[in-house]
């Protein structure tokens, strides 16, 4: 036998309110920033990068090299008296020369003496005069002060070495810092998208909360026709019944008809009631009131409201269940949307002469109700759309009998309201052919 089951389930929706704006505007504004000072850290990085890649610390060495080659030089040429010599001499001079003046370095007027007094020397020697130029060097000290140049000239290279392992140290640790600060720009600016993306997640929540609550608010105004047609035809038809029959009925027994007709007619009322009752609680103006209610007296005032159909296929009713038993429930919700909803099914889908048995049975906190009819059962997509609202499964009785097919959403929603819940097991073929209806209720 197959099975419908409804749990019930309660979630809440929590919403936040979003700056979903607010972030966006602050994660665009530290993005430019965040790209306008790594730019600029890129940039002043890689200017010292150069300075590191091309030195002038090596134009330095070359220059201690060339004051050692030219001091040679002159004491090759005096000895030679070679004029390829005194050419290379020259050449080597000038190239100390540019190169010296080249470097950003702390000059002096000794330094421009010393190029003054070597190009006169280098003259006199490319012009032969090499007693000149000797006399000239002696009266100059101009050996001396080349000597120290060259000394000096050390010296700056060596602390221009200095400062370039310095200037590396300090680049690295510069360069370490930009990375560093980069990362958690990164790690940052992903905390602040996830944190927008999960404003536009909820927004979008909120959305699909306010549309899906739209649409069940359309909905519950179709209910409450559904309600209002298929409920109210049980009263009515038995009144109507009534009435049709009244001349028939001796005058004696008349005042039993008119008690039917004004109970059938406060069952009308009641239904009217429920049906403002379950808009206001649907709505949310409102909450049912569960109380200690006697399951026995509750089906028995449905048996009497469907007493017409039930006789109308001679329909016997099985009352095995417990009758002290006490449930927590809204009796009038209790008899006229749940009980006479499921007994008038089981009677619309029964053969004549059949019956159905209503049994119980108890646990700690609950109290399970099982109607059992023998009659043609629910096809499968019947079954599966039972509490469905949207799905049609309206058709026809045993004898031709009319639905709406709301009666058993109405039954869920109500049942779902008292905290319980309802299974459908179903069969059109076998031993277990009919419908079982099992209702869990929370015990009083």
């Amino acid at each position: 036998m197959k099975n419908n089951t409804e749990t019930i389930e309660f979630s809440n929706v929590t919403l936040f309110p979003k700056k979903s704006t607010f972030l966006g505007l602050l994660l665009t504004t530290l993005l430019v920033l965040s790209i306008t000072f790594i730019i600029f850290l890129t940039w002043t990085t890689l200017v010292e990068i150069e300075e590191v890649h091309f030195p002038a610390i090596e134009r330095s060495a070359i220059n201690v090299r060339l004051v050692n080659l030219i001091d040679y030089q002159f004491d090759l040429a005096f000895k030679t008296k070679s004029k390829k010599i005194v050419l290379d001499l020259k050449l080597n001079f000038d190239s100390l020369e540019q190169n010296f003046k080249s470097l950003s370095l702390d000059k002096s007027d000794s330094d421009e003496e010393i190029f003054k007094n070597g190009k006169r020397v280098i003259t006199l020697l490319n012009r032969g005069k090499w007693q000149e130029a000797q006399s000239f060097i002696e009266e100059n000290k101009f050996e001396q002060k080349l000597e120290d140049f060259s000394f000096r000239i050390f010296d700056q290279t060596e602390d221009m070495a200095d400062s370039r392992d310095k200037n590396s140290l300090r680049i690295k640790s510069f360069i370490d810092r930009t990375i560093i600060f980069s990362l958690l720009i990164f790690l940052f600016i992903i905390y602040v998208i996830i944190k927008i993306y999960r404003g536009y997640s909820l927004n979008l929540k909120e959305r699909l909360y306010a549309e899906d609550k739209a649409k069940q608010l359309s909905k519950q105004r179709k209910s409450l026709i559904h309600v209002l047609c298929h409920d109210l035809g049980n009263p009515v038809s038995a009144i109507h019944g009534l009435i049709e029959v009244a001349h028939l009925i001796p005058e004696k027994e008349r005042a039993t008809i008119l008690d039917t007709i004004k109970d059938n007619t406060q069952v009308a009322l009641d239904i009217i009631e429920l049906t403002r009752k379950m808009q206001a609680i649907e709505t949310g103006k409102l909450s049912l009131e569960l109380t200690p209610t006697s399951f026995d007296a509750s089906l028995k005032k449905s048996i009497g409201i469907l007493k017409e159909r039930i006789g109308a296929k001679n329909i016997e009713i099985n009352l095995l269940y417990n009758p002290e038993i006490k449930i927590l429930a809204d009796e009038t919700t209790l008899v006229n949307s749940i009980l006479n909803n499921i007994l008038t099914n089981s009677i619309k889908f029964s053969n004549d002469d059949s019956k159905i048995d209503i049994s119980s049975s108890e646990k700690e906190e609950y109290v399970e109700i099982t109607i059992r009819d023998y009659g043609i059962g629910m096809p499968e997509h019947i079954l599966e759309n039972v509490f469905s609202e949207t799905v049609e499964t309206s058709r026809a009785g045993t004898n031709g009998e009319a639905g709406t097919g709301f009666g058993m959403p109405l039954v869920k929603k109500f049942i779902e309201a008292y905290e319980g819940h309802i299974e459908i097991h179903s069969s059109t073929t076998g031993e277990q052919k009919g419908t079982i209806s099992i209702l869990t209720f929370k015990k009083a």
